[in-house]
C-alpha cells in the first residue's frame, strides 16, 4: 500500500470510514470533535479485536499441540509448560475483557457513525441550520456519556454493588 493517506483513507472498509463533508461544516468544532472520536473508537476497536484473535489462536494452537505431546508421551514439563500458556493467554483475555470491550468500542464508533450520517443526510433533528450544529454537539455528548456508563458497567467485577 502507498503511504497516500486518501489512498489507504479509499481503501478501508465502509463501516470503518467516517463520510465526507466539505466546507465550512466540515471545519467546525463539533463535526471535527465527532470524526475525531469516531476515529479513537475504530482504532480502540481494532486492537481489542486483534488482541483477542491473537490470544484465541494461541489458545487454539497450544490446545492443540498439548493433546499431541500428550498422546506422543511428550516430556510432562513441556506439555504441563503449554498447558500453563494456555490457562495465561484465556486468563489475560479474560481479565482484559478483550472481547466485550472490543464489541462496545465497535458499537459506539458504529453509532458516531450513524449520527454522522444523519447529520449529512439532514435528517429531522439536522434539519434546520439553525441548530443543527448544536444539536450535533449534543447527541455526540450524550452517546459518548452513555458509552462511559457502559464502559463502567463493563468493568465493574462480579457481585460488586457499586457502592
Amino acid at each position: 500500500m502507498t503511504g497516500d493517506p486518501q489512498a489507504r483513507k479509499r481503501a478501508r472498509a465502509p463501516w470503518r470510514m467516517m463520510p465526507e463533508l466539505s466546507g465550512d461544516e466540515a471545519k467546525a468544532l463539533e463535526w471535527k470533535e465527532l470524526n475525531d472520536q469516531f476515529y479513537w473508537y475504530d482504532r480502540a476497536a481494532k486492537r481489542n479485536h486483534t488482541a483477542f484473535l491473537l490470544l484465541k489462536v494461541l489458545t487454539l494452537l497450544l490446545g492443540g499441540a498439548v493433546t499431541v505431546l500428550a498422546a506422543l508421551n511428550s516430556s510432562h514439563v513441556l506439555t504441563a509448560s503449554l498447558a500453563a500458556a494456555i490457562v495465561a493467554a484465556e486468563g489475560i483475555q479474560q481479565l482484559l475483557k478483550l472481547q466485550p470491550v472490543w464489541l462496545d468500542y465497535r458499537s459506539t464508533a458504529n453509532a458516531l457513525r450513524r449520527l454522522a450520517m444523519s447529520y449529512i443526510m439532514g435528517e429531522e433533528r439536522y434539519h434546520d441550520p439553525k441548530t443543527r450544529r448544536k444539536n450535533l454537539a449534543e447527541d455526540t455528548q450524550t452517546l459518548l456519556a452513555s458509552e462511559a456508563s457502559n464502559w463502567d458497567k463493563l468493568l465493574a467485577r462480579p457481585g460488586d454493588s457499586g457502592s
